[in-house]
This record gives structure tokens, sequence and C-alpha cells, in this order.
């Protein structure tokens, strides 16, 4: 220990290193480091949980998009029964409705793809079970 002091104090005078502007300097330098740090942080929280709304949002759409597929289904098999009692044009309108109907769920599917593709590219750690879910719709 008696090495140490005299290594920090060389002719009655401080080390360069132990003089308050120095030590200051260096606990500036400390605190702005402990800032940086603890933004990032924050930044990465934030990320992470705008990417599990982006989850939670896929997950809600899948649901939606199951029943709605359902509910085409059994109205194309309604439709199918019905059309040859239909007036043609009664029965161009319930396709065209159906159509549109499709081409609905089509662009929530592709809208979740695209968000699934979010998930990947950021390497959420759920991406690949979510795009599984969605290969499936």
């Amino acid at each position: 220990m008696a090495g140490t002091l005299q290594k920090h104090f060389r002719d009655g005078e401080i080390d360069r290193e132990l003089h308050i502007d120095n030590i200051e300097r260096t606990w500036q330098m400390l605190m702005l480091a402990h800032q940086e740090k603890d933004q990032a942080i924050h930044e990465e929280i934030k990320k992470l949980e705008k990417l599990q709304r982006l989850a939670e949002k896929i997950h809600r759409e899948a649901k939606q998009v199951e029943i709605r597929l359902d509910e085409i289904e059994q109205r194309i098999e309604e439709e199918a029964k019905r059309i040859d009692r239909l007036h043609p044009l009664d029965a161009k309108h319930n396709a065209d409705q159906l159509e549109r109907e499709m081409q609905m769920t089509e662009d929530t599917i592709k809208s979740m793809f695209t968000d699934a593709q979010t998930l990947k590219d950021a390497r959420y750690q759920q991406s690949s079970e979510i795009q599984k879910m969605y290969c499936q719709n």
C-alpha cells in the first residue's frame, strides 16, 4: 500500500490523474456513457414494444381472417345452392359482393405478410412462428 501511495504522490505533488479537474472530467465521461447506455436501452425497449404490438395485431387479424374465410366459404356454398333459382343480375350482384369480400380479405392477408416480414427483418423472437401461422391461413 505504501508503494501505491508513493506512486500517486511524487515529490509532494499529487499525480495528474488524481487532480480534481481530471476526476471531474472522468466522472462526466462516465455519466455521459451511462446516459447513452440508458437511452439505448430505452430505445430498444420501445422497439421491442412496437414489435410486440405488431405481432399482436397479426394474431388478431389472423383470427378475423379465419372467421371471414369461413363466412365466405359458407356464403359461396349457399349461393351455389341458390344459383339456379336466382335472376342472373341477382346472381351477378351476389358474386360481385363475394368477390369484394374476398379481395378485402386478401388485402388483409397481404398486410399480415408484410407485417410478418417486418418482424422477421427485425429478428423478432417469434417471427418464424408467426410466419408459419400466416402461411396456414
